[in-house]
């Protein structure tokens, strides 16, 4: 499966990927929500223009060099007691991690930018735009996998998500002119499911 998406940089809808394979698109389905499960697809709805019902579901393939590593959690973790010592605040963190989210994001890509720098990170976002949202220029995400997730739990662990979020703010910064940021809500990280959410930035795609 990985490798018929790998072949498809676009992306392709699991009928796509059905016929591909040799497949009923139910099977497919299954694998690709393992895949997803992992942080290595993405997924987002969309609505081809003229057809009716129901919008396709387009997976793409994230590169595996993109994604975290299960060593950088260690790293994480280090790197959390450093900054625990040094005594950083919140703000702090979410500054760096603006500065940073501007250098990684790439100019004038839109909402298509966001999901894929968060997926690169490991985050493995799911588009979940409502339609009538969605031709507003919003965007909402789901976040599927917390990369970091031992590190989130550890002492101080509330200044990942505040360095997340100033990723985020970063990416944005530089994906869309009129993007911003309209929520951000941190959940457990064993369950995952934070919500990213943001206006203006559909219309830079």
């Amino acid at each position: 499966m990985a490798e018929a998406l790998c072949a498809r940089p676009s992306g392709a809808t699991a009928f796509q990927l059905a016929e591909a394979v040799g497949l009923h698109h139910n099977a497919v389905r299954q694998h690709l929500e393992v895949l997803a499960r992992a942080g290595l697809v993405t997924s987002a709805r969309e609505q081809v223009p003229g057809r009716r019902g129901r919008p396709s579901i387009r997976y793409r393939l994230v590169a595996p060099g993109g994604l975290a590593e299960a060593g950088h959690g260690e790293l994480v973790r280090l790197l959390l007691r450093i900054v625990r010592r040094a005594g950083a605040s919140e703000q702090e963190m979410e500054d760096l991690g603006r500065e940073e989210g501007r250098l990684l994001a790439g100019a004038g890509s839109g909402g298509e930018g966001l999901v894929e720098a968060l997926a690169r990170l490991g985050f493995a976002p799911e588009d979940v735009t409502a339609a009538a949202d969605r031709g507003r220029g919003d965007m909402d995400l789901r976040l599927r996998r917390c990369p970091f997730a031992d590190a989130v739990l550890a002492e101080g662990g509330h200044l990942v998500c505040a360095l997340h979020r100033g990723l985020t703010l970063g990416f944005l910064d530089m994906a869309a002119a009129d993007g911003y940021l309209s929520a951000f809500e941190p959940h457990d990280p064993l369950v995952a499911g934070c919500r990213v959410a943001a206006r203006g930035v559909r219309g830079a795609e």
